[in-house]
């Protein structure tokens, strides 16, 4: 994972977390406007999302349904960090797919550490990915000899 796109409408928030994850080593895609923020992930398309819920023209609920609905972006996982604790936020974020829903409260650090922990995760089942096959390969071939 290298690409993380940031959607705040506060330019504090986003400055902070692009600024955070940019000294980890991810390259960040920093969107203030909701409205655009579908079409950039399309074109960019972000190992990872962070999404903030409320948001001027567009919520990030409703950003995240587009984007797991549309097919060129329903794989990325998303976040939340936001200051909602609406209970019925987070289930429906959760219903959505969500990797995580973390209040604005917590430790930007905390935040990275979430988006690392994802990330390293993806690498070692992308690493394990082949073995896996062979492991099936091997397996079906001495199942086919005993049948």
């Amino acid at each position: 994972m290298n690409k993380v796109m940031v959607v705040d409408d506060s330019t504090t928030e986003l400055l902070m977390l692009s600024t955070a994850l940019d000294n980890n080593g991810y390259t960040v895609i920093p969107v203030a406007d909701s409205m655009n923020a579908v079409q950039i992930a399309i074109e960019t398309q972000p190992s990872f999302i962070v999404l903030d819920i409320f948001m001027p023209n567009k919520s990030g609920l409703e950003l995240c349904e587009e984007l797991k609905t549309n097919p060129q972006t329903e794989s990325i996982p998303i976040l939340f960090l936001t200051s909602s604790n609406d209970i019925n936020d987070i289930r429906r974020s959760i219903h959505m797919g969500c990797v995580d829903y973390i209040p604005k409260e917590v430790a930007i650090d905390d935040v990275v550490s979430v988006i690392r922990a994802y990330d390293c995760a993806e690498q070692l089942k992308q690493a394990w990915e082949p073995a896996r096959c062979e492991l099936k390969r091997l397996s079906q071939k001495y199942t086919d000899d005993v049948a």
